[in-house]
């Protein structure tokens, strides 16, 4: 049997066909949220203090951004050279997790990490290309000199591991507060000092 017809489409068709093909590619590229928006809302939850810590994704979204527009590490900081950019009360953290960024690394700088309720507190800090784990206690505080090589502006993230279950037999009055506040995790206490 004979088709009186061509059975294969002509160039015509092939054209038409892959315009709407490239037309509908650009309009669901459209519809993604842009790494900026993506990153504005990021940083608000996180001075909210309304998320968990990032994903490890996120992170990597986050410092690609930071290094891709150094200006937005200056917004975030108010144009401090370094600072904590998730919800805190003068350093203090409740959240379980942290995020600072580092605007240079004209100055060596290190990250001081106490518990100022005695509570022993399992951490771990970590940058694009270096982490550590360490522990801080009511005695002896976490101490981490930040990496001075990796892409700049720097985000640095430290996260609690793990926390002692019992208390220490003396509460100061914050612990004794943060208790009844129902806090799901014990403070920190988190500064950036200068040196190594």
């Amino acid at each position: 049997m004979n088709v009186p017809y061509r059975a294969k489409p002509g160039f015509g068709f092939i054209i038409l066909a892959a315009t709407a093909l490239i037309t509908a590619g650009f309009f669901i590229w459209g519809l993604g949220t842009p790494p900026l928006e993506h990153i504005w809302h990021m940083q608000l939850e996180l001075t909210l203090g309304d998320r968990d810590h990032l994903s490890t994704s996120e992170e990597e979204l986050l410092q690609d951004v930071l290094s891709r527009y150094p200006g937005l590490a200056n917004n975030m900081l108010e144009d401090a050279e370094v600072g904590i950019i998730s919800a805190n009360l003068g350093g203090m953290v409740d959240g379980g997790y942290v995020y600072l960024v580092r605007r240079t690394a004209t100055d060596p700088r290190r990250l001081v990490v106490s518990s100022p309720t005695g509570v022993q507190l399992q951490l771990q800090a970590s940058s694009a290309t270096a982490d550590t784990q360490g522990v801080a206690s009511g005695t002896a505080p976490f101490v981490w000199a930040l990496p001075d090589k990796g892409p700049f502006p720097q985000l640095i993230g430290l996260r609690l591991l793990q926390a002692e279950t019992t208390p220490p037999p003396l509460q100061d009055s914050l612990a004794v507060a943060g208790a009844a506040a129902g806090r799901r995790f014990p403070p920190m206490q988190v500064e950036i000092r200068a040196g190594s």
